[in-house]
């Protein structure tokens, strides 16, 4: 079977790990420290089974399901637990486990259970799974309609998931076999197209083209077989399916995951071994770019991932580390007016928009401030479902649950982050003769000849001063200052000087388009400059007035 996503983007960014021929010669990283988050897992309600001090063995239980003791979530090494982590409420947020290098990557071993789905509960791989819809934890007294498993990760800077099982021929067989006896219904397995991997015996085998979110499972659902209400649908990675493979024919799993370490500000994007939870001071360690400003490291894709800085740990799926500038100390003077040839953007206005192909380092800015939701179309133009992206957004803001149900709830959980990377705003532009790459290289070269150091130095200087007046009376504009009726001015005027430096969230889409409604009206200001010249007859043709005509 073979199915292609039409709707969709993808992001072209700078630091894109090279693939390697085979994992045999792949960078060992060792951690320091290991962390497991129990909030990684929807749906699991943990409880600890360890405390401080305790020494641990690879595969023994840190926490377990309160309302099911047998799922477990496992230590990845042989260590001592140095700390169990609560919040507020002692909401346990992590337990950090030091490893021990003699025996740290030993195997997770199991003690036989009476039978293989509480074997894989006890592994910790139940967790690894997802149960749509909610994308929570799998319910073990539900049987599943279908179990779907993807074999390639489509978002920006993603690794090559094919890499983890390419010598894994024999497991991906016996993990089949093991979810056929879960499951009435089918295993599909989805994979790229010109795949490398072999069809397996017992799967319904999907070849899978398009951009992104093309690999994730839910436009692959929607495309094979969608989730009806009532119905419920389970998910994992072609990874996780090789280990629960392992777990049938060994009894035991190996610790060791693929990681890519990339991002434009890293300096040697690479691919490394590693365990889950491990810190990302060791995989950062030797790899970062020596420049100065802000950097956001995120857990996972830029698109859905969660920003951990440099203390903290490598959070489920345990794939991938991107490393971004935050944008947080950039202060850009009149942004909606740089022509944009190296800022990422899906309009028109914007001039790197017609340099798709080339990569990009964006920031974590939002470029722009808090609107209002505007119907713009936005959402559907790269939503590959058959679902009204933007009037489901709005039924969740309101938490109208009848009115999500009809508008397709169910068939959604990452899915959407490709939409909400694009801003909200109208969709205007005036037709540009880009058919003159070169020629807007060269003048921006010229341009950029003319003004020398000096001169750009000392306007740097200037915008900053600006910058701090506008700081340092901006108390007296906020909620309880003398002229707090007077906000919206101030904000305007902030705004139209200097680009908002507001970040994104630490979950979520976490890079945005560069276009703003300024640059929009702008645009739309300079298209209606030929019918306002028009209209006032400046360019009509004046009577003779000598010849009296």
């Amino acid at each position: 079977m073979h199915i292609k996503i039409k709707k969709g983007l993808d992001i072209n960014l700078q630091g894109v790990a090279a693939k390697p021929q085979s994992v045999s010669g792949l960078a060992q990283v060792m951690p320091e420290l290991v962390a497991v988050y129990p909030d990684d897992f929807p749906g699991f309600v943990p409880k600890v089974s360890v405390k401080e001090g305790d020494t641990v063995k690879a595969g023994d239980p840190l926490l377990f399901h309160k309302l099911n003791p047998e799922i477990k979530l496992v230590s990845p090494v042989s260590g001592t637990v140095k700390a169990v982590v609560r919040g507020e409420r002692r909401k346990i947020i992590r337990v950090e486990v030091v490893p021990d290098p003699a025996s740290a990557q030993d195997r997770l071993m199991f003690a036989p259970a009476a039978d293989f789905k509480t074997a894989i509960m006890n592994s910790g791989l139940w967790c690894m799974m997802r149960q749509r819809p909610y994308d929570v934890v799998p319910d073990p007294s539900k049987q599943p309609r279908d179990i779907f498993v993807t074999a390639f990760d489509s978002s920006p800077l993603a690794p090559h998931l094919e890499l983890a099982v390419a010598d894994a021929d024999a497991e991906l067989a016996a993990g089949v076999e093991a979810l056929k006896a879960l499951t009435a219904g089918k295993v599909y397995i989805c994979v790229p197209e010109g795949t490398p991997l072999k069809p397996v015996a017992g799967a319904e085998w999907v070849t899978v083209s398009g951009p992104h979110p093309c690999g994730n499972p839910g436009p692959q659902i929607a495309a094979v077989a969608p989730v009806n209400k009532g119905e419920t649908v389970w998910t994992l990675d072609i990874v996780t399916l090789s280990k629960i493979g392992q777990l049938a024919m060994k009894k035991s799993v190996s610790p060791v995951d693929i990681v890519t370490v990339a991002g434009p500000e890293v300096a040697h994007p690479e691919y490394v071994k590693t365990v889950a939870g491990a810190d990302v001071a060791s995989l950062l360690k030797g790899r970062m770019n020596a420049v100065d400003g802000k950097r956001r490291v995120i857990s996972g894709s830029v698109l859905t991932g969660e920003s951990v800085g440099e203390n903290g740990f490598l959070h489920y799926p345990y794939r991938q580390i991107s490393v971004i500038r935050d944008g947080s100390d950039v202060d850009e003077f009149m942004g909606w007016a740089n022509p944009g040839f190296n800022k990422l953007s899906t309009k028109r206005s914007v001039l790197g928009h017609f340099f798709g192909r080339r990569r990009f380092s964006p920031d974590a800015r939002i470029n722009g401030g808090h609107r209002a939701m505007i119907l713009s179309g936005e959402y559907d133009r790269v939503l590959p479902m058959d679902i009204m992206g933007e009037y489901l957004v709005k039924a969740i803001l309101s938490r109208d649950i009848d009115r999500m149900e009809q508008l397709g709830i169910y068939e959604v959980a990452t899915d959407m982050s490709v939409s909400i990377r694009l801003r909200h705003c109208r969709n205007l532009s005036i037709p540009l003769n880009l058919n003159c790459r070169k020629s807007c290289a060269r003048v921006w070269t010229i341009c950029a000849v003319k003004w020398n150091k000096e001169k750009i130095s000392k306007i740097s200087i200037q915008m900053k001063g600006l910058k701090k007046q506008l700081e340092r009376i901006k108390p007296h504009f906020m909620p309880g200052g003398k002229l707090s009726s007077l906000r919206s001015v101030y904000d305007g005027f902030e705004t139209f000087l200097f680009t908002p430096n507001e970040t994104a969230g630490v979950k979520g889409a976490h890079i945005h388009d560069a276009n703003d409604s300024k640059r929009t009206m702008i645009i739309v200001v300079l298209a209606l400059l030929p019918c306002f010249i028009f209209s006032t007859g400046l360019l009509q043709e004046r009577p003779n007035s000598r010849s009296g005509i």
